[in-house]
C-alpha cells in the first residue's frame, strides 16, 4: 500500500490545525467584549473544585502554618497566613488580636511574647497584645545575651 503525500491534503491540515487556536481567541474576544449584553456574570458556575476560586470560607479554613512556639510557661502559638493560634487542649484557639494578619515570626523574649506580623511587631504580656513598632515585620529572633533582632521592619509612620 502506498500512501501519497499530496501537497493540497496536507496543506489543508496544517491550515485547520493553525485556524483552530485563532478561532478559539476569537470567540474569546467576543465573549469578554459583549459580557454585560450576554449576561456572562450571571452564569452560576461551580468553579470551588479549581484552585484559587474556593469559597472565601474554605480560604481561610486553609491555614498555612509559619511560625510556632512553645513557651517557657508550656503555651504552645501557631503562627499562620490568617492569624497567631493558641493550642488548647488539642485545638486551635484564635487570638483575637491577630485575626486575618499573616504572623511570619514567634519570639519568646524574658519581657514577653514577641510576634512579628504584616502590620507590625507586637509584644503579649499577662495576656494582653501591645504593638511596640507599626510597619512590616518580617522576622524576629532572640540573641544570646538577650537583645531582639528584628528584620526588614518598614515603618509607616
Amino acid at each position: 500500500m502506498k500512501t501519497t503525500f499530496d501537497s493540497r491534503k496536507w496543506h489543508i491540515w496544517v491550515s485547520l490545525i493553525l485556524a483552530l487556536p485563532i478561532l478559539i481567541v476569537a470567540l474569546t474576544a467576543v465573549f469578554i467584549a459583549h459580557d454585560k449584553a450576554l449576561g456572562l456574570k450571571e452564569i452560576p458556575v461551580a468553579a470551588g473544585w479549581l484552585p484559587g476560586y474556593g469559597t472565601e470560607a474554605a480560604q481561610k479554613a486553609r491555614l498555612e502554618p509559619r511560625a510556632s512556639l512553645i513557651s517557657s510557661a508550656g503555651e504552645q502559638y501557631v503562627g499562620t497566613n490568617g492569624g497567631l493560634y493558641r493550642i488548647d487542649q488539642g485545638r486551635l484557639v484564635m487570638v483575637d488580636a491577630f485575626a486575618g494578619v499573616p504572623v511570619r515570626a514567634l519570639v519568646e523574649a524574658p519581657w514577653g511574647l514577641v510576634v512579628a506580623t504584616r502590620n507590625g511587631l507586637w509584644v503579649g504580656r499577662d495576656g494582653g497584645w501591645q504593638r511596640t513598632h507599626k510597619g512590616d515585620a518580617w522576622n524576629a529572633s532572640l540573641r544570646a545575651e538577650g537583645s531582639l533582632v528584628v528584620a526588614a521592619v518598614k515603618d509607616h509612620g
